[in-house]
C-alpha cells in the first residue's frame, strides 16, 4: 500500500502538468496604416478598439472603442470574443472590420461611428 502512494502523486503530479489549451487560437494581428504622420493600429488583444498615434513624437493622440461585445455570463468568454480583423483608409473614413464581418465606419473629421445594420456589436460614440 505504501507504494501505491508515490504512484498515484507521480500521476496526478503529471496530470497537472499538461498545459490547458484555449479554445479560441488567438487573432491575427492587424497591419497598422499610417495617413499624414499618424499611425492607426490596434492594440492586441483588445475588442473593438482602435489607436491614433503620432509617428514623430510616438505619442498617443487617441484611443476610440468602435463597438463592444455584449457577453452572456452563460456561455464561455473566449466563444463570445470578437476581434477587428481588418482596418481600411478610404476618403477620411477608416473601415474597421470585425471577425464576424460587421463593418463600423470611423469618419476621422468628427470620430463618430456609424454601425451598418445587422451589426451584432453595440456601438459606443
Amino acid at each position: 500500500m505504501g507504494s501505491r502512494i508515490p504512484r498515484v502523486l507521480a500521476m496526478c503530479a503529471m496530470v497537472a502538468a499538461v498545459p490547458a489549451f484555449a479554445k479560441r487560437a488567438a487573432p491575427a494581428p492587424v497591419e497598422p496604416i499610417r495617413m499624414d504622420e499618424v499611425e492607426y493600429s490596434i492594440p492586441p488583444g483588445t475588442m473593438g478598439v482602435v489607436v491614433a498615434t503620432d509617428l514623430w513624437s510616438g505619442k498617443v493622440l487617441w484611443r476610440k472603442q468602435v463597438y463592444a461585445v455584449q457577453s452572456d455570463p452563460k456561455v464561455e468568454a473566449d466563444v463570445q470574443q470578437v476581434f477587428i480583423k481588418n482596418i481600411l483608409f478610404s476618403r477620411g473614413i477608416l473601415w474597421v472590420t470585425s471577425e464576424r464581418g460587421d463593418v463600423y465606419p470611423l469618419d476621422l473629421g468628427t470620430l463618430p461611428v456609424r454601425p451598418e445594420e445587422g451589426s451584432l456589436a453595440v456601438t459606443r460614440g
